[in-house]
């Protein structure tokens, strides 16, 4: 596992992409992540590069994101998300997104551009996944 300094100007967007090239759901689950690089300026992706991580300590069994690999990310895209995570993410500083877009680097542009919303979290509620719909109703 590599992971290098992110470029000067650049955010750090990590995507769930288990199968290795495409947005993948249950992000608590995910082993394998794209981090794409977008330039803060114009959006243009600086760099990408596929991550594995240990399955100890995918987000589902490492309720401390202190020391997570993917702890620098600003923004954390999967194509569902359980709200137990969102929480999480949230209060660590990362933004949890939810998109239905297959491709990791289509994905964090959209998010950059304001295509995608990021996620509303319910905390009275735990337990229901987030997967783009409608959200919760409470």
């Amino acid at each position: 596992m590599t992971i290098r300094p992110i470029e000067d100007r650049a955010m750090l967007i990590a995507v769930c992409a288990q199968n290795g090239h495409s947005v993948t759901p249950h992000a608590g689950k995910c082993c394998r992540f794209v981090q794409v690089e977008l330039d803060e300026q114009d959006g243009r992706c600086v760099r990408s590069e596929l991550l594995q991580i240990p399955a100890t300590q995918r987000f589902q069994l490492h309720p401390d994101l202190a020391d997570h690999p993917l702890r620098h990310a600003a923004v954390l895209i999967a194509g569902s998300m359980g709200d137990g995570l969102a929480l999480r993410l949230k209060a660590s500083g990362i933004v949890p997104v939810v998109t239905t877009e297959s491709d990791p680097v289509s994905a964090a542009q959209a998010w950059w551009r304001k295509a995608v919303t990021t996620l509303e979290v319910c905390p009275a509620v735990s337990g229901h996944a987030l997967d783009g719909s409608s959200g919760c109703h409470h």
